[in-house]
């Protein structure tokens, strides 16, 4: 089966660039020994909840999501879609997020696939999507501490996640408002990637992509399934 092609169209045209790429480590010191900015950077931890909408959605290369992010007593709801990835060393999606902790007054993703442009409460929002076919299929929770290395102009992020095959990992990202400049950073990361020798560490898989792997046992159409996660 060949992989399908990459769709160009994005369902929200004008989102950001996020761009990042990712390690495994067996532990928080490796990890630490081995990217000596990495712990002074984080900054905060957050427990968190990510719950995947639309598997169809998700096949075709794109993420359309429903997260939970809680940081000591504060809660905050986030309705998210990523475009498909665009990169060539690093992830390189559009990407576009709405705080939804007290619902929404408008909603682009709602609006791109479920023709609902809102207001919309947050108890609705989950509904509006499977209403529109894009049904719930998969989640996970965990933990990160996460920061940013000003130096550098990266956002940190050290993730611990039982669920998947590789349970701690260290991810590196960079924002970008055009394509262009997306790609500018790509190569920034790559440079990142090679100063501190972390190409035996790479993780090719997202989160999300590894969850699928745990839960249905298969790589996902847009990776090319047909066999066993590696």
């Amino acid at each position: 089966m060949s992989t399908p092609a990459i769709l160009r169209v994005p369902a929200i045209p004008g989102a950001p660039y996020e761009i990042e790429f990712r390690c495994r480590f067996e532990t928080e010191d490796e990890a630490f020994r081995t990217i000596p900015f990495l712990q002074p950077s984080l900054t905060h931890t957050v427990t968190w909840t990510d719950a995947y909408y639309g598997v169809d959605v998700f096949e075709r290369g794109e993420v359309l999501r429903f997260s939970s992010v809680i940081e000591g007593d504060d809660v905050r709801f986030y309705l998210s879609w990523k475009g498909v990835d665009l990169g060539a060393f690093a992830n390189l999606r559009q990407e576009w997020s709405e705080e939804a902790t007290d619902g929404v007054a408008h909603s682009e993703v709602l609006a791109a696939f479920a023709n609902e442009h809102g207001p919309c409460a947050r108890s609705e929002i989950v509904p509006a999507l499977e209403g529109a076919g894009h049904h719930y299929f998969m989640s996970y929770a965990g933990r990160s501490l996460t920061g940013r290395y000003e130096l550098l102009g990266i956002n940190t992020k050290l993730m611990h996640c039982d669920t998947l095959r590789w349970p701690l990992l260290v991810e590196f990202e960079k924002l970008a408002a055009s394509e262009d400049e997306a790609h500018r950073f790509e190569d920034d990361l790559l440079e990142l990637c090679r100063k501190y020798d972390l190409e035996a560490n790479l993780v090719q898989e997202e989160p999300g992509t590894l969850l699928y792997e745990s839960v249905f046992g298969t790589r996902p159409r847009f990776l090319g399934a047909g066999g066993e996660p590696g």
